[in-house]
């Protein structure tokens, strides 16, 4: 027997955008009209998103007035194949340097409503990408495409949602403040003993020593001499 909701001769009744809790009317940011989807920034609320070309990337819709960018997910995996190969990954020093406003946690997808979940990058990019938690769309703020591009990481992005990724991202943060609380705790001790002027010489002394290409030989040498 065939379901009442879809007999020959009958559309599917249309069904309202779900409510979100904690939203009065959350009609305004996404809705169908004719089968076509009607996109609005999850941060702006009313501003529409239009269709944007980027060099390099997916297909892309992008808010005129806070510079965000959406990417489906099917679009961003048909330029992932398009793309070849994976592009190398570059240290920080390499990327872009661009102002970032990380927008706030609960947005909602501009392409069917749901949560947009927040994923640190991490590798010493301080803002999240964000993800729909329904459909897979990615909602970048303006400029984050590019700092991405930038450190090779956009065909990556995919990866940065990744259990396996945040869980090294996490063990990464914990590691860099471990190091930065011991560091603090050294920097104070020596420059109680020092002074602030050969504590700033030593430093500058050691960071020349840790971008040498002899660094590991010399950091031999320094400890070698202790025993003399």
């Amino acid at each position: 027997m065939q379901s009442p909701r879809f007999r020959p001769g009958h559309s599917p009744r249309r069904t309202a955008a779900p409510r979100i809790p904690g939203h009065h009317d959350n009609s305004n940011l996404f809705s169908i009209h004719e089968g076509r989807d009607i996109r609005k920034c999850p941060v702006c609320k009313t501003i529409a998103l239009e269709p944007k070309e980027l060099v390099d990337a997916p297909a892309t819709h992008a808010c005129g007035q806070c510079g965000g960018k959406y990417i489906k997910s099917g679009q961003y995996f048909q330029w992932l194949d398009r793309h070849g190969a994976n592009v190398p990954e570059l240290p920080p020093e390499a990327g872009a340097n661009l102002p970032v406003v990380d927008s706030k946690p609960g947005k909602l997808c501009p392409e069917c409503g749901a949560f947009l979940i927040r994923h640190p990058v991490g590798k010493g990019i301080d803002f999240h990408v964000d993800r729909c938690g329904h459909c897979g769309g990615i909602w970048l703020d303006a400029d984050e495409w590019e700092i991405l591009a930038s450190r090779g990481l956009y065909d990556d992005i995919h990866m940065i949602f990744s259990e396996a990724y945040q869980t090294d991202i996490k063990r990464r943060q914990r590691s860099e403040d471990y190091r930065r609380t011991v560091t603090n705790i050294l920097d104070g001790k020596l420059r109680q003993q020092c002074g602030e002027a050969d504590l700033a010489r030593l430093k500058e002394f050691q960071q020349w020593v840790a971008c040498h290409p002899a660094a590991e030989q010399m950091y031999a040498y320094l400890q070698s001499l202790r025993g003399l």
